[in-house]
């Protein structure tokens, strides 16, 4: 006799389905949570490193106040010299960076970066003359280096491929904590009590990176299984890791196939020359499309347009604008992939571009007092701008940590963080250029060319890694090159 379902029994059986889909989900919570957790605590480096990078326009208030500062009012010339220190310690920076990691560990390498930051601390706090100023920027611009070359990589894996792209954008969410309340609070103190809380950051900054586990991936280059089961049983919460340990080890014997493994390899390899395109390109949207730059000059385009509005409040409402772009990017990047979100950010980055570079053009042709009266036009052009450049501060980190070999992933980050040095010293210089022999607008208007070129290159060169492991990611780079390749040789 066949038993009949009734109408009530498919309640039952919805019931159960949907409590098995919590269940999984609840599961899938509480592995991937310690990972997140992991994420902050190194990514309280980046915090460090955001109040490094805009320390200088807080404090150069005070050095030009002769009851303020620690030292002589200072001259434009050593103030520049102030802020450039920085950078010139952050170019080479990277390099160091990429030896530490391959050789002492991504964690370690992070963890060494206190150094550099407990001294330049040091030398602020207790500052007699301008030249241990120089020394401090100078060093501080040695740890900025090295974590923005090496906190992506230890992100992207440490991280599960469905989490990935949320783990690794934390280095880009903890980044605007440390700018915006440097910003925010600098105003308060003077330059030796923010020395010292900065110290105190870096300290806990520092303990915090010494319980976090190192990463798996490390462990495989340097043949230490037992370390990389331990490492992933914390990271997976799960004392079955066996299959991804099994994964790991095919992947690093399939790279390994490659017998040389010099620094010159990154070149060689028509996989590699693909993905260097790639976050090159990336890159140069992301320095020479002005967001970054923008926020140094902010104060300067409030008060030079004379609208009825403070350069701080202006300088505030954009760097919130900031914060926004960058956690918002936490939760785009895995929901809408990689790809797409490139493409949105700089076609709506480059149309702001234009549209401020219309209102400058205006103030060319009509009174100041005309255009004053659609200064919000200019203000929500602005802050619409830095809103959608989200995806372009944040995936050029991205790509150069999960578009190579595991062993090439942090001479990737360093290179693409010393030519982010490099092209946001030339965007710099030709913002001034183009300013004082051209005007204001043009500038906007190449920020928008820049744009236009890069969406067009999103369109046609960008991969997809959404979800993807590494594996995978290798699998259709390598597939899209020979492919490259078997049409280039039948057209020969």
């Amino acid at each position: 006799m066949v038993n009949k379902l009734k109408f009530s029994d498919l309640f039952s059986i919805s019931r159960k389905k949907r409590s098995k889909q919590n269940e999984i989900q609840q599961n899938t919570a509480d592995v991937y949570w310690i990972q997140y957790v992991v994420g902050i605590i190194a990514s309280l480096s980046m915090t460090i490193s955001g109040l490094q990078l805009t320390w200088f326009g807080p404090a150069l208030v005070q050095l030009k106040d002769e009851t303020l500062s620690p030292i002589h009012v200072v001259s434009s010339s050593e103030s520049a010299w102030i802020n450039s220190m920085l950078q010139l310690g952050a170019v080479p920076s990277p390099f160091l960076g990429s030896f530490l990691a391959n050789n002492i560990g991504r964690k370690n390498g992070l963890l060494l970066t206190t150094i550099p930051n407990i001294i330049s601390c040091l030398l602020i706090f207790f500052v007699q003359n301008i030249y241990m100023l120089y020394a401090a920027r100078f060093i501080c611009g040695i740890s900025v280096g090295i974590v923005f070359s090496t906190l992506p990589v230890y992100l992207s894996e440490i991280s599960s491929p469905k989490i990935r792209g949320i783990v690794a954008t934390i280095g880009s969410l903890t980044l605007p904590v440390g700018t915006v309340g440097q910003f925010i609070l600098f105003p308060l103190m003077t330059i030796q009590t923010n020395s010292l809380i900065t110290l105190i950051l870096v300290i806990i900054q520092g303990i915090g990176t010494f319980f976090i586990p190192e990463s798996p991936y490390f462990y495989i280059m340097k043949n230490k299984e037992k370390q990389v089961e331990k490492s992933l049983k914390i990271l997976r919460r799960s004392d079955n890791v066996s299959n991804e340990l099994l994964q790991l080890q095919k992947g690093w014997e399939n790279e390994n196939q490659i017998k040389d493994t010099s620094f010159f390899q990154i070149f060689k390899s028509k996989v590699n020359q693909r993905a260097l395109i790639i976050i090159s390109v990336t890159m140069v949207c992301q320095q020479m499309s002005g967001p970054l730059v923008l926020l140094g000059y902010i104060s300067a385009i409030y008060v030079d347009s004379k609208i009825p509005i403070s350069s701080y409040a202006g300088s505030i409402l954009l760097i919130a604008s900031f914060a926004i772009a960058t956690l918002s990017n936490a939760f785009f990047i895995d929901k809408c992939g990689r790809r797409p979100l490139f493409i949105t950010s700089t076609i709506l980055t480059g149309i702001c571009a234009i549209l401020t570079g219309v209102y400058f053009f205006c103030e060319k042709l009509y009174t100041v007092e005309i255009v004053r009266e659609y200064y919000l036009f200019l203000i929500i052009t602005l802050t619409i701008y830095i809103l959608s450049a989200g995806g372009l501060i944040a995936l050029p980190y991205i790509f150069a940590s999960e578009l190579f070999e595991t062993k090439y992933r942090a001479t990737a980050s360093s290179l693409l963080s010393v030519l982010g040095s490099i092209l946001g010293f030339i965007t710099i210089q030709a913002y001034e250029f183009i300013q004082d022999n051209f005007g204001r607008e043009y500038i906007f208007w190449y920020f928008g060319l820049v744009c236009i070129l890069g969406t067009l290159f999103s369109i046609f060169w960008l991969p997809e890694t959404k979800g993807k492991s590494f594996s995978e990611i290798q699998a259709e780079m390598n597939k899209t090159v020979n492919n490259s390749t078997d049409k280039n040789d039948d057209t020969v």
